[in-house]
């Protein structure tokens, strides 16, 4: 039997057009238009050829849309015109507005879940986006508070990816060619912080310091608000010590006390006399309490680099221009110190002082505003939905209303009462999470977030909140006004139509207009779970980022452990700060229940104080290239046996490790693997900072110890290059942490480790105490942070996505419940149907989440730089999301699909 021949049929629209089709055609109208399509195609295929007639049909398939979609526009501008005019304030009292309103206000309060539901989703993703964009506003978007911040900069050292303090001699260099008027900076000052001791009369305590030269504070533009600022010749190492304090902390420790000018404190053993409070201080002033001069040394070598340096753009300089011109100064400035720092290919940078601010929290706070847009977005869908809803509920209402003459704007008018009350009422809840959200990031202050003290409702954040409740408004309350007023036009049109064959009922417009309000309302289904998986794939990204920190080993044992930083007087001498750290640690070493006690100049896992750069003499860097760096640290002989950091070779330091001895190190095991690999390091020597002379001190490798974490636990082990620990004794210094292993409760040993301090020197606080597990707390707070703020948009955004479906289905059910009745009577089968509801609700749910997959694969890398041991496009995770957010959107589907299935025809039959 020969096989049939198949008629050539037009070619099937791309799926973008039959979206576009099914969104501005009504089925009867496509139907009817592919039914003329394909007879305007069969001539000019035959005429033409198939690809000319191809060509055509696509085109005529592209213009129907077009014109359907202008179309669907204009009837819905003209709705609006029409909804306007009735909402007008002199029409609406002359038509009844009040009465529209409190007959809104009746109809909502009998259904109180459902507008409960809705105020409150409403308000709450209202109340996030608003203090979101408060806080992106105040720190990213607004200018910082100085006289000039467009043209300030920070200067710093480019070294490969990092970027490193500079030197008093790159800071004077730097100043003698902008003095010279040699650059495209007006001026420039240095900063450098410290730990420091204040006594003040009773008033014992450390405080944050910043160093300043006398430049700086004009350089600004901050100004004192009691007393006076540094003058030029306070900055010079014979000038007196002069102190400044910050607004807050006068306020807090002095109660704002008029004569405190000329008050003498005591800081760090040394006399300072206050000269002057500053104004209310700047992003950068904040986060210190006082503020000293910076009575800098003239320079016998390139380091030490502590100094950050602050540069002012001249007006009109471009700031690349200002870069070329500092890697001009640091090439003429590279042969003066080369015999103590050879590194050529070091250079200095610059940036805006905003980026320097802003520091690490720019990505996170954008992310942030994305998902919580994202949010709203899914929020403002859910509550269209549920009004859409509610308006197929009130269908014969607004037919009775019409039948008496109600016109469309009166209708449009209703139904936008509804969701205008609703999106007020909202909008004040989401105003008073805001307000409550943003009070509570300024009291927390700049230790949490910089700028947060200029957290505020200015002008654009208020404009911003304006908008998003009139944008809430216009989508909970324009697509069901939309779907009213055209369900209205359908069941007329339906009704005459049917004429008495519907007994004027008009069965078939209704079908019609509910028809549509069911694809409006996928469709907003399809953007919601377009919309959530991205931020659940985000969610699931840093949540498995986080799981595998967690189970980071930080390098040392943190149960029982009591750690606190120390700092002794400038005043002590090498040998008084010995005999102090010496007698410290043999008196806590007494105290009952204190099994070890060390001291050490760092605090893991994010307490890294020193890092250098160093020269293996077996292997050293030819000159003029860069040299390795690596985390570097004095400790005592016990520091390493009560934390519990084992030895792994060679010996541990002793009591013989003096400062005559000769210069011996431990490295960690990273250390050694890194510039040993396979060979013993042990006996290695090697010259710190740069400095290649024969007469510069070398170090010899005498053990080798467990890698540690010290710059946070997403960093890799050790930090840098590995970590390098010196003797306590061969490395005096005023500065200290104190590490207490206890045999329980180590805060119940923490008394008496104050008294044993207030015994040896009763000025001298004990600060920045903390646990072992504090420690890795505080190391785990940003990315816990994070993690749970995604998380809960995310968390709430498939809720929301999953609710909509729900009730999409539920809606579907309800409205489909006469022709299921009908088909079940004629011998349908139940299992039938319920896949055929099943498989109706899960259609936007699969295609929105096919949307969703490309959409997450897009914006993978803006969350690449937050994760730790796994890709921004991790295969398991995406998958996982998937599954989990279409496996929920299928329970979800169950329960309408069941009771699509139960129907009783019996009972549809009898009511027909």
């Amino acid at each position: 039997m020969s096989a049939q021949r198949q008629r050539p049929a037009p070619p099937e629209p791309s799926f973008v057009l039959k979206l576009a089709w099914r969104l501005t055609l009504d089925p009867q109208r496509r139907r009817e238009a592919r039914a003329e399509l394909a007879e305007g195609w069969e001539p000019r295929r035959a005429r033409d050829g198939v690809e000319a007639a191809d060509r055509w049909h696509r085109r005529q398939v592209t213009e129907l849309a077009v014109r359907a979609a202008i179309e669907r526009l204009r009837r819905a501008i003209a709705v609006l015109l029409a909804a306007g005019r009735e909402l007008r304030p002199s029409r609406m009292f002359a038509n009844g507005g009040l009465l529209d309103l409190r007959t809104s206000c009746r109809g909502l309060l009998r259904t109180p879940g459902t507008s409960v539901a809705i105020v409150a989703t409403l308000g709450l993703a209202l109340g996030a986006s608003l203090a979101t964009f408060a806080l992106v506003h105040a720190v990213l978007v607004e200018p910082l508070p100085y006289r000039q911040p467009e043209r300030l900069t920070r200067i710093y050292h480019a070294i490969r990816e990092f970027r490193w303090p500079l030197s008093v001699a790159d800071y004077m260099a730097i100043e003698e060619e902008i003095t010279a008027g040699n650059t495209s900076f007006a001026g420039v000052a240095a900063t450098a912080t410290r730990p420091a001791t204040l006594v003040a009369g009773e008033l014992v305590e450390r405080v944050r310091i910043r160093q300043v030269t006398p430049s700086y504070f004009p350089l600004l533009g901050v100004e004192a608000a009691r007393g006076r600022l540094f003058s030029l010749e306070e900055g010079r190492p014979e000038s007196a010590a002069l102190v400044v304090l910050s607004y807050g902390y006068w306020q807090r420790a002095f109660g704002g006390d008029e004569n405190v000018i000329g008050r003498a404190l005591r800081l760090n053993g040394e006399t300072h006399t206050v000269i002057g409070v500053l104004s209310t201080a700047g992003p950068i002033e904040e986060r210190y309490d006082l503020f000293t001069a910076l009575r800098l040394e003239p320079p016998t070598r390139k380091g030490p680099f502590f100094l950050t340096l602050v540069g002012l753009l001249r007006e009109d300089a471009e700031i690349e221009t200002a870069r070329t011109e500092l890697v001009e100064i640091n090439r003429r400035l590279f042969p003066v110190w080369q015999s103590t720092y050879q590194d050529a290919d070091s250079t200095y940078g610059v940036e805006p002082l905003t980026e320097t601010v802003v520091g690490s929290v720019k990505r996170p706070l954008e992310l942030l505003l994305g998902a919580v847009l994202f949010v709203l977005l899914i929020a403002a869908s859910n509550t269209a939905n549920l009004l859409i809803a509610r308006v197929h509920r009130r269908s014969a209402e607004l037919d009775l209303r019409a039948a008496l003459g109600a016109s469309r704007g009166r209708l449009a008018r209703l139904v936008l009462a509804d969701s205008g009350l609703l999106a007020i009422a909202g909008a004040a809840l989401g105003a008073g999470i805001a307000v409550g959200a943003i009070r509570g990031i300024r009291s927390a202050g700049p230790d949490l977030l910089p700028r947060a003290s200029e957290l505020g409702f200015g002008g654009p954040v208020v404009a911003v909140a304006v908008g998003l409740m009139l944008a809430a408004l216009l989508l909970t309350g324009g697509l069901p006004m939309l779907q009213a007023v055209g369900g209205l036009r359908h069941r007329r049109r339906g009704a005459t139509a049917t004429g008495s064959a519907a007994g004027g009922s008009g069965l078939s417009g209704r079908s019609t207009a509910s028809a549509g309000a069911q694809r409006t309302r996928r469709a907003l289904v399809l953007v919601q779970f377009a919309v959530a998986l991205p931020l659940l794939i985000g969610a699931g990204l840093l949540l498995n980022s986080f799981l595998r920190l967690q189970r980071v080993d930080p390098g040392f044992e943190s149960e029982r452990l009591l750690s606190a930083s120390i700092s002794l007087p400038d005043a002590f001498a090498d040998h008084e700060n010995a005999a102090f750290w010496h007698q410290l640690a043999g008196r806590t070493a007494a105290i009952p229940g204190v099994q070890g006690v060390g001291l050490a100049e760092s605090r893991p896992p994010a307490e890294s104080q020193q890092s250098n750069n160093f020269n293996l003499l077996d292997r050293p860097v030819p000159p003029g290239q860069t040299q390795p760096i690596a985390t570097w640290l004095a400790a005592t002989p016990d520091y390493f046996t009560t934390l519990g950091i084992p030895l792994l070779r060679g010996r541990p330091f002793d009591e013989g490790d003096v400062p005559d001895a000769p210069p011996v190190v431990l490295v960690d095991r990273r250390w050694a693997e890194r510039y040993y690999p396979g060979e013993n390091a042990i006996g290695r020597r090697f010259q710190a900072g740069g400095c290649d002379r024969p007469d510069c001190e070398v170090f010899t490798v005498v053990g080798i110890v467990g890698d540690v974490h010290y710059n946070g636990l997403q960093t890799q082990t050790g930090t840098l290059e590995g970590t390098i620990y010196t003797p306590h004794a061969q490395w005096p210094s005023q500065f200290r942490y104190l590490f207490v292993r206890t045999e329980g409760d180590p805060f119940a040993t923490l008394p008496l480790v104050r008294a044993t301090l207030r015994e040896l020197d009763s000025e001298i606080p004990l600060a920045d105490v903390a646990s072992g597990s504090e420690l890795i707390d505080a190391a785990l707070a940003a990315p816990r942070g994070f993690l749970w703020l995604l998380g809960g948009f995310a968390i709430a955004a498939t809720m929301l996505s999953l609710l909509g479906t729900y009730g999409v289905m539920v809606f579907f059910v309800q409205q489909q419940r006469r022709e299921i009745g009908v088909r079940i009577a004629l011998g349908g089968d139940p299992a039938t149907t319920f896949r055929m509801v099943l498989a109706r609700g899960l259609a936007p749910v699969l295609l929105g989440s096919a949307i969703g997959v490309a959409a997450a694969l897009g914006l993978s890398g803006a969350i690449a730089s937050s994760l730790y041991g796994v890709t921004a496009r991790d295969p398991l995770t995406f998958a996982a999301c998937v599954v989990l957010l279409v496996g929920a959107a299928v329970l979800s589907c169950l329960q309408p699909a069941r009771r699509a299935a139960q129907v009783d025809p019996a009972s549809i039959l009898r009511q027909e």
